[in-house]
Parts: structure tokens; sequence; C-alpha cells
């Protein structure tokens, strides 16, 4: 077991943005379960660009497990991909109540 965040960096606003495709591409060639998670409170535990984080408490909210096997046949992997990630981003914003944003968050600026 194993986590991923499928939005790629954390939000800069506290809305959810657009997910990147690995965790679909991942589940649909291994047959493993995605298993959604709202994670809250991560923003005043370790703000971004703070290194350490202080103590606190956040808030974990855990969807049921979404099986995505065999969603590639006959779809061609991309389009796949995008409809998995789709899904599994819907999951988190119904389990978190965060307004969706069809976009990718920004990176924050700085040395890479």
């Amino acid at each position: 077991m194993f986590a991923i965040h499928p939005e790629g960096t954390r939000s800069p606003d506290g809305r959810l943005y657009r997910g990147r495709t690995g965790v679909a591409r991942l589940a649909m060639r291994t047959g493993a379960p995605v298993v959604p998670v709202a994670i809250a409170g991560t923003d005043k535990v370790q703000p971004r660009g703070q290194a350490v984080p202080r103590p606190g408490r956040i808030g974990l909210r855990i969807g049921a497990p979404m099986d995505f096997r065999d969603r590639d046949k006959g779809v061609p992997r991309g389009r796949a991909a995008r409809q998995v990630t789709n899904e599994i981003m819907e999951a988190i914003q119904e389990l978190s109540g965060q307004e969706y944003v069809d976009d990718y968050a920004p990176r924050p600026a700085g040395p890479r």
C-alpha cells in the first residue's frame, strides 16, 4: 500500500484541482483498488513553504475502494486514464466538500 496525491502539488487556495493521470494508469495496469481519501487541516499544520510541521490535528475522510480493472479495454489508454482520474477526483471532492477546479494546480515557484 502507498499513497499518491493526484493533484501533484499542494493546493494554493484550498480548492481541489484537476488530478494527474498517474494513479489511474497504475490502477488500470495492476488491478489495485483506489481508496479515495480527503485530508483537511494540513494548511494549518504545515503551511505552504514551511519545512517543518507544527503540532496540530488533521482530518481524514476515507471513501469506499474503487475498482478500475479493465477500464482501458476497447478505449484509448489516455482517454481511459483521464476518465478514471476524473472519477477519483470526484470521489475526493464528495468526501472533502472542496470546490473543484478543472485546471492543474499551479506549482510553487522556486528551485527544483
